[in-house]
């Protein structure tokens, strides 16, 4: 099996469309959490920005992610959604596995 086909299917598993490029769009399509989803719903944002929509799905899967985009284009979001999303709000503590700051 091709590293893509594994890509595909870890990314179906996780209710993901992907066909070699990301197709989803609103926050609710990424499988974050629903408390996730209604609080951006609530601050008013919908629909994911490109660099959302490209780096939210892989973070989810744990992947190491390096992003470029202008000020204002939702980065820290795109980097900070996945992380909240493993929060496990039952043991009350965040299972990150790897973390590395290359400052």
């Amino acid at each position: 099996m091709s590293k893509d086909d594994e890509n595909e299917k870890v990314l179906s598993q996780k209710n993901f469309i992907f066909k070699g490029e990301m197709t989803l769009t609103k926050f609710s399509e990424f499988g974050l959490d629903p408390l996730i989803v209604k609080s951006v719903n609530r601050m008013g944002f919908e629909e994911a920005t490109p660099i959302q929509e490209k780096t939210i799905p892989l973070g989810l899967l744990g992947k190491d992610i390096i992003g470029q985009a202008q000020t204002g284009t939702g980065k820290t979001a795109a980097f900070g959604l996945p992380l909240i999303n493993k929060i496990d709000t039952k043991k009350n503590r965040c299972t990150i596995a790897n973390y590395r700051s290359n400052t």
